[in-house]
Order: structure tokens, then C-alpha cells, then sequence
């Protein structure tokens, strides 16, 4: 083998190396984030102060995966009425894909309690003033989701007036 054929070769070899070296340190830290959904979804799932649920559910978003978004998600459908109150908040304020789909299947489910739902609906309602929404753009859909259900229409008619005064006050 000539010198420069050798040194091509080791360059080689070390750009190998180099590489699988970054792939074997970036593996634990995929099991890391993925350890440190679980334990913050166990944090929160138990029964800790409410304040340290909401700061575990905002640790949960700050790490901006997948995992910690289903766990989100998850959360907000949970049975325990606290836990999914936090998720809700959470999920109005970080608008990932599939937050506004687990705020209407919670708002839908009427198996759920009045102030679960009321969160479900507030948060829906927040995350369309969001993207520009004009009351009269949603009003139907709130009046669909509202329809029969005395505490969820006390409460989009307040929450409305407050998102959209202007619009709102002149009805």
C-alpha cells in the first residue's frame, strides 16, 4: 500500500470512527428525554401540590419531543380531573399538532365533569383567537358544542365577551 493510499485509508477509518462516535453519544440522549418523560408523566400523575404538577407539565413541554407532545396529550385525557386541568392549560398555550384535537375530544366527552369540559372549551377557544378567529367565524361550532349544556354556554358566553369585547358586547 503506498503512503497516500495509507493516509486516504486512515482518514477514512477516523471519519468512520468520528461518525459512529457521535451515533453511540447521541443514543443515551434519546434514552435520557425518553426516562425523563416517564418520570415527569409519574410526577404528575401522583398526587404532588397543584403548583407541582403545572411546573412538571411546563418542564414536560420545554422538552419539545414527540414523546413529552403525547404525553401532553395523554394528560389532558387523563380521568383525574386536576391533571387534565393543568394538560388543557398546557396544550392552549404550546398549540402542537394534535393539542386542538385532544381539547375537542375532551370538550366532547360528556362523560366528563362541567369544569374539565369548560377548560376543554377555553382552551379551544383561545387557540382559534390565536390564529385570528373573529367571533362570528366560530360562533356556530361553539353554539354546536355548547347546545343542551347550560354551565358550557354560561361560560363560552363569558369567556367570548371577554376574547372578543367588541364583537361580542354589540350581540
Amino acid at each position: 500500500m503506498g503512503r497516500k493510499q495509507g493516509s486516504r485509508w486512515l482518514r477514512g477509518t477516523l471519519l468512520a470512527a468520528a461518525l459512529l462516535g457521535v451515533l453511540v453519544a447521541a443514543w443515551p440522549a434519546a434514552e435520557a428525554g425518553d426516562k425523563t418523560v416517564a418520570e415527569l408523566v409519574k410526577l404528575i400523575e401522583s398526587q404532588p401540590a397543584r403548583h407541582r404538577k403545572a411546573m412538571a407539565l411546563k418542564e414536560l413541554c420545554d422538552l419539545d419531543s414527540i414523546a413529552a407532545r403525547k404525553a401532553v396529550i395523554a394528560l389532558a385525557k387523563s380521568g383525574d380531573d386536576a391533571t387534565a386541568l393543568c394538560a388543557l392549560s398546557a396544550l392552549s398555550r404550546e398549540d402542537f399538532t394534535g393539542a386542538r384535537k385532544a381539547c375537542e375530544d375532551v370538550l366532547a366527552d360528556s362523560k366528563r365533569s362541567d369544569v374539565v369540559r369548560s377548560a376543554a372549551l377555553g382552551a379551544c377557544l383561545k387557540l382559534r383567537k390565536g390564529d385570528g378567529k373573529k367571533w362570528a367565524d366560530i360562533k356556530t361550532w361553539v353554539g354546536r358544542q355548547t347546545k343542551g349544556e347550560s354551565e358550557l354556554g354560561d361560560f363560552s358566553t363569558a369567556l367570548s365577551k371577554k376574547l372578543w369585547k367588541a364583537e361580542v358586547s354589540g350581540e
